[in-house]
């Protein structure tokens, strides 16, 4: 039963600004359906940690950015300086089985684990560059989703930004 449905949109800049605005930000984020992040050879994470989840979300920024607001954010930048402080009793692991169809329409069942539940992520000694794009990139989950099979229900995000 669907309660309530709301819509909205903005742009790469918008959130860039948004994020820049944030003086100090501290980020919650809320893994609302099964987050099946890809590291190698099909191996899915089974925890928010900080690398997985800022690298899906600045993929898909970077795809879907003009070319003035593409981040250039390394894994040294969030591993150095994002730490993830989850809420270990509301974190659930999960097995989701998410089909794709091929070009002669037969179905293939693909296996993923995932993960719900909610995580904090704060700065140390973080440069206002990286700490902005973080920043802009937890407001964008919301927009793009978290992970593979978004398009199929997986991934699904809110995030919260306030000030430590």
């Amino acid at each position: 039963m669907i309660e309530r449905f709301e819509s909205g949109n903005a742009t790469h800049r918008e959130l860039l600004d948004r994020a820049a605005d944030a003086d100090d930000p501290a980020l919650e984020l809320t893994f609302e359906s099964p987050t099946c992040i890809e590291e190698a050879n099909g191996v899915t994470t089974m925890f928010p940690h900080r690398l997985p989840v800022f690298r899906s979300i600045l993929r898909k920024w970077n795809r879907t950015a003009p070319a003035d607001c593409e981040l250039g954010l390394g894994e040294q930048d969030v591993l150095g300086h994002v730490i993830e402080k989850p809420e270990v009793r509301s974190l659930e692991t999960h097995s989701v089985l998410v089909n794709r169809v091929k070009d002669d329409g037969e179905t293939r069942p693909i296996f993923r684990q995932g993960f719900t539940g909610t995580c904090a992520y704060e700065f140390k000694g973080a440069p206002e560059a990286v700490a902005n794009a973080v920043t802009a990139l937890a407001l964008f989950g919301e927009y793009s989703g978290v992970g593979s099979a978004v398009a199929r229900g997986c991934g699904n995000i809110s995030s919260k930004v306030s000030e430590t």
